[in-house]
């Protein structure tokens, strides 16, 4: 069974420059490209509750193709608001019609 294209998304993929002096990665984002998106789960918001800082974190799943190249340092532009890739993506698969396409969390702080 082949899913259908629900929307499209903008994908900037992290280009690598090295690491700093703490072993993180440095780098910067290629041009946008179009990013096929199968679904999208409802949006999540949350407000940490930690005296001194006014953030508002919202989090999203998306289910893309199972050739997308989508990776955890990524940025994927979604419903007016930029996302990072929040973890590495994962296999989606169906019991009995076998692999679907992938899952991508994606998370987005405000403040």
């Amino acid at each position: 069974m082949t899913r259908r294209v629900s929307e499209t998304a903008d994908w900037f993929r992290f280009v690598s420059g090295g690491e700093d002096s703490h072993g993180q990665p440095i780098g910067s984002f290629a041009p946008a490209a179009p990013l096929p998106v199968l679904a999208v789960e409802e949006m999540t918001s949350t407000q940490p509750r930690t005296p001194g800082h006014d953030r508002l974190i919202r989090t999203a799943t998306v289910y893309v193709p199972a050739d997308s190249e989508l990776s955890v340092h990524d940025r994927v532009s979604l419903r007016g608001r930029t996302y990072a890739v929040e973890s590495e993506p994962r296999s989606w698969w169906h019991p009995s019609m076998g692999p679907m396409g992938m899952v991508v969390d994606l998370r987005h702080v405000q403040g």
